[in-house]
């Protein structure tokens, strides 16, 4: 069924030419149920698709009933930048966990910080590795140097 000029048709193929032919009598706008669609595929991997097809009335926009469909093998996660290690994809650590890390660093070494965390916390929360935690530290460190405006070296 199509809404062609307010009214509502069917699609008539005859020799490649389209031709609509409106339906007598004409359905009420109550009894029309439309179906929506949405297609998407995931970002630098194009074999892996989503399709949301969902029901809606056309008096009102709200859904009646939506269905998702996942086409093909979604790719999880893959090597970041200049990595050279591809056994191990880019995982960023999430924020939560990075204020935890700023807010302990001073007074706990890395080491015993990360095997705390990694104790005490979900897989996908902990840091990656221990090198998470010393760049926030060096980063924690560096912010407090140029805040004093402290000149560290031999210059005076």
């Amino acid at each position: 069924m199509f809404l062609q000029n307010g009214v509502y048709c069917f699609e008539r193929v005859c020799s490649g030419a389209r031709s609509y032919v409106a339906y007598d009598p004409q359905p009420t706008e109550d009894s029309v149920v439309t179906l929506c669609r949405y297609y998407c595929a995931q970002k630098g991997y194009d074999s892996f698709k989503r399709r949301v097809s969902w029901l809606q009335k056309t008096s009102h926009c709200s859904a009646i009933v939506a269905l998702v469909e996942y086409i093909g093998e979604p790719l999880l996660a893959a090597s970041h930048g200049n990595s050279k290690d591809f056994s191990r994809p880019y995982v960023r650590t999430p924020a939560d966990t990075m204020t935890t890390i700023a807010g302990n660093v001073e007074s706990v070494s890395c080491k015993v910080m990360y095997d705390d965390m990694i104790a005490d916390m979900d897989v996908l929360d902990a840091p990656r590795d221990t090198r998470v935690v010393h760049n926030k530290k060096y980063n924690v460190n560096a912010k407090i140097v140029h805040d004093k405006k402290y000149i560290s070296g031999n210059i005076c």
